[in-house]
């Protein structure tokens, strides 16, 4: 009885402090469109887009294959997963370094903004960590608490900053660095105990964690691909359109797109189960795949109607152009939530391969349309190209298990 109710208090408490997120992720985005016009909306998106970027590749892929291959079998998944993206320092550094060049070409004003960015994706990976080692069996107390100190302590920033009035997007980009202080304790917390309790020799058993590493590089270019499709749009709308039209367009992106976020800690968090369902049965039970489908489908909808009653409701006249984005990101959003299930579902199979031809083709499908359809289109035009690239991700899921098990029976 025990190992049924597990999994599903896991699930079950991922998405309750995904519900936290969201809310806090709502509360900021409104106050920051409040504080800031839209060009200052769009400089703080651009920055935070590519501190996920950066933050994707400090990870290195290993999310996912640790979920489906450790689950249950670590006493440690926070130091393993410490260990597996040490590497990851390198990367998070790089803001800074960049900032530390921009300043000798004269640009003295990116230093803090680099600085503050590369503090951003240290404690954004750890973060990440910290919720990985919760799905493999972390005790939950440590990722709730972690999780609601820093979303409250996010939201408490964008507050004061609304009452206050602060209108420069780099102390509004240090509040989100701040916010991922928690996770910082927690992983710190974690592996010194860790240590502790394995005495002096206290050496990682890093044999099974190879495998972890092979597959996760594999997945590499599908997690840069996800954030491709993700954060495509928002890293080219300032370059192609401005960065007044990154503000008005990620006003109404970041309510639409959080209506997958609940399907993917879904997936996330039974990728596990799914592995071991095909070890025995040869493949995912359907039931409970076609249900997260429905359910994605009516998230997305519903989040499209959010996204307008805030813009009607909530902003100035300077936001009111994205409500003509609705549709698109509201299919995208639709989109992107059943291409997670299908990549769950192939990750659980060992196609990790096929899932990062899935994602390259996607993002480079993205990319495309962004650079022909925003600079006549603008925002519309990145929306489209969104729900299009997600679209394509989509069909090609299906493709994949046909083209490999005929390659193979080829081979």
């Amino acid at each position: 009885m025990a190992s049924v109710v597990a999994p599903f208090a896991s699930v079950l408490t991922l998405q309750a402090t995904q519900l936290v997120a969201v809310a806090a992720a709502f509360a900021t985005n409104l106050a920051a469109s409040a504080s800031l016009v839209p060009s200052g909306r769009g400089a703080l998106a651009l920055w935070v887009q590519i501190g996920y970027f950066a933050t994707t590749a400090a990870v290195l892929g290993v999310e996912r294959p640790f979920v489906s291959m450790r689950q249950g079998a670590t006493r440690q998944p926070l130091r393993e997963l410490a260990w597996l993206t040490r590497p990851g320092v390198v990367v998070a550094a790089l803001p800074m370094i960049g900032g530390g060049v921009a300043a000798c070409l004269g640009h003295r004003e990116l230093v803090v903004v680099g600085v503050v960015t590369s503090v951003f994706v240290a404690g954004n990976l750890l973060a990440r960590l910290v919720r990985t080692a919760f799905i493999t069996g972390a005790r939950a107390r440590a990722y709730w608490a972690a999780t609601l100190v820093s979303q409250v302590g996010l939201v408490t920033c964008a507050l004061a900053f609304v009452l206050v009035g602060v209108d420069s997007p780099v102390v509004w980009l240090g509040s989100y660095a701040l916010s991922t202080a928690p996770f910082v304790v927690v992983v710190c917390h974690a592996v010194r105990s860790s240590r502790r309790a394995e005495g002096d020799a206290g050496r990682l058993d890093v044999g099974p964690l190879a495998e972890v590493r092979r597959s996760g590089l594999a997945l590499l270019p599908a997690s840069f691909g996800n954030t491709a499709l993700l954060r495509a749009d928002r890293l080219l709308l300032p370059v192609l359109a401005g960065t007044a039209a990154l503000g008005a367009y990620v006003t109404i992106a970041s309510v639409v797109e959080a209506a997958s976020w609940p399907v993917q800690n879904w997936v996330d968090s039974r990728l596990g189960v799914w592995r071991r369902q095909v070890e025995v049965t040869g493949r995912v039970a359907r039931g409970p795949v076609v249900a997260l489908a429905a359910v994605a489908a009516v998230l997305s909808v519903s989040a499209g109607g959010v996204g307008v009653l805030v813009v009607v409701t909530l902003l100035s006249e300077a936001y009111r152009s994205s409500l003509a984005l609705v549709p698109a990101l509201t299919v995208a959003s639709f989109a992107y939530s059943l291409s997670r299930i299908w990549q769950g579902v192939l990750v659980a199979h060992g196609r990790h391969a096929g899932v990062s031809v899935i994602e390259t083709v996607g993002a480079v499908v993205t990319v495309v349309l962004c650079v022909v359809l925003i600079p006549g289109s603008g925002a519309q035009g990145a929306a489209w190209a969104s729900a299009v690239g997600y679209g394509v991700c989509l069909v090609l899921c299906g493709l994949v298990p046909v083209v490999t098990d005929r390659w193979a029976g080829r081979a």
